[in-house]
């Protein structure tokens, strides 16, 4: 029952006489009407609770797609203009909503670059026809800041018949990624170059010993009493053998310099070591002059500093990307004349307890509001095929884990007119216990008697070098092979000195040490190693275990000759004690 239809009359005869039929049927239609009244009332009641929660879920969609951490958006098919873009670009992109939605091509013009633009334009082609893009990276531009790394992927929204309605997209921020990928890359390209240098060091040292040891034999015979030699020929002579042994001596340390250089870092943690800041900024200099002297004059102001406490391959990376940017920050001079009025300069300095590297270019310097950026990873002025933007980012880094700090002045201080730029490294020096070098007793060069020693060598030139300048002193004997040494071992011929190369093919010298370790304890104390290339942690680890010496190639024949000297002397000295102690139990 929904109602209730109630009638009044004056008197019982009236009420006998009403039409109850009729009454009850008004009565039925009255009621079945408000029962569909409050029908529809209910329907009307849950159609806005539905419509209300459908407003809370696009309240919460759309809050879902505004703090997203990606840019949304979505084109008219029509027009490819926007028709959506949630709040996260504007955060990312700097530009109001409205704004962006207003302006025609905004999607497009916010790529910065023309690459990006036309990745993205196929993009939306492709959508258009119905197809999904693939990803793709592109530069967006930012009001106010640096471009972003972003990766896109446009796709169309199709309706049940097949009709593109709507072209929908995302843009996700990737900077942090792609920093990571791009230094990577360079870790990759650095280990690449070490591992290239390793061989060139090889392939370049060998000859370059035997040179230097052919030099010291040249210059022994023109001494010699069958050579006559005298006044102006044989100051020429003498001055041309000097300038003979540093131009080799500059190509070797041109190839230790890039070898050092391209080096891996050591793992966090390992103990680093000491390093002279001066010898670093030699070696910097080496691999950057060229680049420098056709812009400007180098100037050195190289003072007495500590050492420090930091790999200097690291340092010397630092160092050689301050030195190129000084030197791209200079114009290339129309004459030398010019060159001669832009200078870069590099100066140590020290107040006991710091030690500081200072590279001052007089180029343009940086633009005031660059300076605070120049720090930030891509930021760059030059052209891409000039510079990536990472080169201050990584060398910051570099420098602040070693203890250190690197800050920048441009205008340079009193430069008249302003201009130039100066970065100042400041570095912690060593303590003095980590200075401090344990005093070395001087090792006679020669011995009283003449030892017996076998060269170990592969290359032959090297090797006939040897044994001439040693032979002077010694009694020598060649192998060309480590399995030709163990076999000469093997027939009974003895040693005091086996000068061994450490990479032969075959059997390596450390190989062969072990064995002769095992075989022969007494011989193995009379090792001494030569090798003309870099060698990796588990070598390193190899040569301090054996504690035998180590001839870095090229070496003189003094060089040689000292290292033999040492070596017997100390073997000669633990015999007689070996001697003493038995005949005295």
């Amino acid at each position: 029952v929904v109602a209730a239809l109630v009638l009044g009359y004056a008197d019982a005869a009236a009420a006998a006489a009403a039409p109850v039929e009729l009454l009850e049927e008004l009565a039925g239609a009255l009621g079945a009407g408000l029962d569909r009244s409050l029908r529809v009332v209910a329907g009307e009641r849950e159609a806005a609770e539905r419509l209300l929660r459908i407003r809370e879920l696009e309240e919460q969609h759309r809050n879902l797609l505004d703090n997203a951490p990606l840019i949304i958006f979505r084109l008219d098919p029509e027009t490819g203009e926007l028709s959506f873009l949630n709040r996260h670009a504007e955060r990312l992109l700097g530009v109001p909503v409205a704004e962006a939605l207003r302006t025609p091509g905004f999607l497009g013009e916010v790529h910065a670059d023309p690459e990006g633009v036309m990745c993205f334009e196929d993009a939306v082609a492709r959508a258009k026809l119905g197809a999904p893009s693939s990803s793709y990276e592109a530069r967006l531009r930012r009001r106010g800041g640096d471009a972003i790394t972003a990766r896109g992927t446009v796709y169309p929204l199709v309706s049940d018949r097949g009709r593109v309605v709507a072209i929908e997209g995302v843009l996700a921020d990737v900077s942090t990624e792609h920093a990571a990928r791009t230094r990577l890359i360079q870790v990759d390209r650095l280990s690449t170059l070490g591992t290239l240098a390793a061989g060139v060091a090889h392939e370049i040292n060998n000859p370059a010993a035997f040179i230097l040891l052919g030099l010291d034999m040249l210059d022994r015979l023109l001494r010699g009493p069958n050579v006559r030699m005298e006044g102006a020929a044989a100051s020429s002579a003498s001055e041309l053998l000097r300038e003979l042994r540093d131009s080799i001596k500059r190509i070797v340390d041109i190839v230790r310099d890039l070898k050092l250089f391209a080096s891996p870092p050591q793992p966090e943690g390992s103990r680093r070591t000491l390093t002279d800041a001066n010898r670093t900024v030699e070696s910097a200099l080496s691999l950057t002059r060229g680049q420098i002297i056709e812009r400007a004059q180098v100037v050195k102001n190289l003072s007495e500093v500590p050492p420090i406490l930091m790999e200097d391959g690291r340092l010397g990376q630092v160092i050689v990307n301050l030195l190129v940017n000084a030197a791209q920050a200079i114009s290339k001079p129309s004459s030398k004349i010019e060159a001669r009025d832009q200078t870069v300069t590099v100066e140590t300095r020290s107040d006991g307890d710091t030690v500081e590297i200072v590279v001052t270019d007089t180029g343009g310097g940086i633009a005031e509001e660059n300076l605070p950026r120049i720090w930030t990873p891509f930021f760059t002025t030059k052209g891409p095929e000039v510079g990536t933007g990472l080169g201050l980012s990584i060398s910051r880094e570099i420098i602040e884990r070693a203890g250190g700090q690197i800050t920048a002045e441009s205008p340079v201080p009193g430069s008249e007119p302003p201009g130039g730029a100066r970065f100042i490294i400041s570095l912690p020096a060593a303590g003095r216990a980590e200075e401090a070098t344990p005093s070395v007793a001087p090792v006679p060069r020669l011995v009283s008697k003449r030892a017996r020693v076998l060269v170990v060598e592969d290359e032959a030139s090297l090797a006939r070098a040897l044994s001439e300048q040693l032979g002077r002193v010694h009694q020598v004997a060649l192998a060309p092979s480590a399995d030709a040494a163990m076999g000469m071992l093997a027939g009974g011929q003895r040693f005091d000195v086996v000068l061994c190369d450490l990479r032969m093919p075959g059997m390596s010298g450390d190989i062969f040490y072990t064995r002769i370790r095992e075989s022969d304890p007494a011989l193995a104390q009379g090792f001494i190693f030569m090798t003309g290339v870099g060698f990796g942690a588990d070598v390193e680890r190899f040569l301090a275990s054996s504690g035998r010496p180590l001839l870095e190639k090229p070496f003189s024949a003094e060089d040689a000759l000292s290292a033999i000297a040492e070596v017997v002397t100390a073997n000669r000295a633990e015999e007689r004690e070996s001697t003493r102690s038995r005949s005295n139990p």
